[in-house]
């Protein structure tokens, strides 16, 4: 083998190497959640000044001539969350406040609800979808911990062999922060993902 074959092979190798290089030090820079924090406040921000809810629909939209941002809108409220060592906000959009119990951290729920991501200040497609489901608001994510407990259960008007029905129960929508749902660390799919929540509290088990 020549000198000059010898030359190449070993510009190769480097010019690999750095490659390998750059590749490990950009997979493991060390995560930073206040950082993140503030990055995924920034596009809930983005997403709510460029969405409106639609009474009619009841869903939410890119934002149209005349009508009113979310971030606008008088029914959101903004909820400072500490979490982690952390200081977070969460959205909460309120579109019936519900009649009978207002839930806290220890009781289980009975929801309705509809998660979708937050994609670049843009609404990503649905992930997670139920009815009729019970949880403990200590054992989901934070946003729902804090969320679902702005609102209040309905009245059970259920029949005798008939279908579950609730009325006047608790509804609207949670802007959830990735530090405040799955994090940097899930099984999902999600890592550091914002999410939406259209959600339905339909009944409360109050911890004794």
């Amino acid at each position: 083998m020549n000198m000059n074959k010898i030359k190449y092979l070993f510009v190769i190798v480097c010019v690999i190497t750095a490659i390998i290089s750059c590749s490990d030090d950009k997979k493991y820079e060390p995560f930073d959640p206040e950082k993140q924090a503030l990055k995924d406040n920034d596009s809930l921000v983005k997403f709510l000044k460029n969405h409106f809810y639609d009474t009619q629909s009841k869903e939410v939209k890119v934002l149209e001539l005349g009508k009113t941002a979310l971030f606008n809108d008088t029914k959101l409220k903004h909820k400072k969350v500490d979490a982690n060592g952390l200081k977070y906000t969460l959205y909460i959009y309120k579109t019936v406040e519900g009649t009978q119990v207002q839930p806290k951290e220890k009781d289980s729920v009975l929801v309705n609800y509809r998660g979708l991501r937050i994609v670049n200040s843009q609404l990503g497609d649905v992930f997670d979808e139920h009815n009729l489901s019970w949880f403990k608001l200590s054992e989901v994510v934070k946003g729902w911990t804090y969320g679902i407990s702005e609102f209040k259960s309905g009245l059970n008007v259920t029949e005798t062999n008939q279908p579950i029905r609730y009325e006047d129960y608790g509804q609207g929508l949670l802007f959830i922060p990735s530090g405040l749902g799955y994090g940097n660390t899930t099984t999902l799919g999600y890592r550091n993902q914002n999410m939406m929540f259209y959600i339905g509290l339909l009944d409360v088990n109050k911890t004794k």
